[in-house]
């Protein structure tokens, strides 16, 4: 079984609890729905998960970093996940095997939000508080799943 490292468990943490600010935002005075705040936090999602930037020298001549994560969606995502998330399992390699291992499936739903919120068609998009749901029962299920291997 995958031994997690204390790093990797805070870093999804992390990223998983920004559905609480979601939620808050999404239930507060502005409302929250719009397709461009949709849109820029599915950006900002593909920001942390890959490290890179939009603005990153990789990506030209038509490739975007929305292009560049669903061209290696879900088969190859460990080819667009940020080093520093990578690193920090003991036995990455067996992960990229394990399809039902805890992380992994925690980057997929992650990652398929993001490229849900980056859809080139605004009405396709989700909402933010379907975002916000989302992302709690990820948090829940990566809890449940991960928490018998998590280092201590």
């Amino acid at each position: 079984m995958l031994i997690y490292s204390k790093t990797v468990k805070c870093l999804l943490m992390i990223l998983l609890h920004i559905s609480l600010f979601i939620l808050e935002y999404a239930g507060g005075s502005r409302h929250a729905a719009t397709s461009n705040d949709v849109y820029g936090f599915g950006i900002i999602l593909l920001e942390m998960m890959t490290g890179k930037r939009p603005t990153d020298p990789m990506f030209k001549d038509g490739v975007s970093i929305v292009n560049f994560v669903d061209s290696n969606f879900p088969r190859e995502i460990f080819h667009v996940i940020d080093a520093h998330l990578t690193e920090e399992c003991n036995n990455f390699s067996e992960a990229k095997k394990a399809s039902e291992n805890a992380v992994h499936q925690c980057l997929v739903s992650v990652l398929q939000i993001a490229l849900s919120c980056t859809n080139q068609i605004a009405s396709d998009r989700m909402n933010m508080k379907e975002i916000a749901s989302r992302l709690q029962a990820i948090q829940t299920s990566y809890m449940s799943k991960g928490k018998n291997s998590m280092v201590p």
